[in-house]
């Protein structure tokens, strides 16, 4: 009698062909969100109030419009009122021209607004508003000595608005129609004298510059044939001569209309340059 036939098991081997890798999910590009687009920019403020001053600089990379927030003086005036107010270090940069190399100075004593500097006599004199309720007298960064201090130069708080130049290390300045000069001495401002043939003009459309040891001076005038929609810049040539230590005298050497501009263009600065 036969033995029954045993079923042999088969075992399949694992194919060698790879298997297809599925492709990976590709998202499409996502629209650039926009930070906060419904807040508006009173709620804004009052958000940005209360963060440390020291954030900001980050912040105001965000977008455009935070940029502009934190620019606004608005902010400020937010701080203030809800009590937010704080110290901070302000630092200054110096180039040494020798080297081609920049260093940390030491810190301004008060903290600046806008603020605009010059040379006179070896010193770099910074004005702006101080956001002080305390006579404000400037400050002076002593280059010999490497320290700030006061100027003793009595400046209201809309001094860095008045035009301004340095002329052989005398300030001048122009304000309420009228030019005054600092004397350093008895440290006091003083009126310039002279300036036969010079006419009247406002403050804000007047520039200063040193030309030569001489004072330029340029503002703009309305046309009004045009029906002020253009307006004239003129410029004036003035030569400084110091009659005695107490005086200085300013004699009109030049005066004419040199461009005529658009009514919504104006003068930023003024700058002699020798060439």
């Amino acid at each position: 009698m036969s033995s029954p036939v045993k079923k042999r098991k088969t075992i399949k081997k694992p194919s060698l062909k790879k298997n297809k890798e599925t492709p990976p999910l590709v998202l499409g590009p996502t629209p650039e969100s926009t930070p906060n687009p419904s807040l508006p920019d009173d709620l804004l403020l009052s958000c940005f109030a209360r963060a440390s001053r020291l954030y900001y600089p980050t912040l105001s990379l965000v977008s455009k419009s935070f940029a502009s927030l934190f620019a606004s003086p608005e902010l400020y005036k937010t701080r203030s009122s809800l009590g937010r107010t704080e110290s901070c270090l302000y630092v200054v940069s110096i180039l040494d021209c020798r080297s081609n190399t920049w260093r940390d100075g030491p810190s301004m004593l008060v903290e600046r607004d806008y603020p605009h500097a010059n040379v006179i006599d070896g010193k770099i004199y910074v004005a702006g508003d101080s956001n002080s309720t305390s006579p404000d007298n400037g400050l002076a960064y002593d280059t010999r000595e490497g320290r700030w201090e006061s100027a003793d130069m009595e400046m209201d708080s809309e001094w860095v608005w008045y035009s301004y130049c340095v002329v052989e290390n005398v300030i001048y300045v122009y304000n309420n129609e009228e030019f005054k000069w600092y004397d350093s001495t008895v440290r006091l401002w003083k009126v310039l004298k002279g300036l036969k043939g010079l006419p009247k003009f406002p403050r804000y459309t007047a520039r200063l510059a040193d030309f030569g040891g001489k004072m330029a001076v340029l503002w703009g005038r309305g046309v009004a044939s045009s029906g002020y929609v253009d307006k004239i810049i003129w410029c004036a040539v003035i030569a400084l001569e110091r009659r005695s230590d107490q005086e200085i005298w300013g004699k009109v050497e030049w005066k004419e209309p040199v461009l005529k501009v658009p009514k919504s263009c104006s003068i930023d600065h003024a700058l002699a340059a020798t060439v």
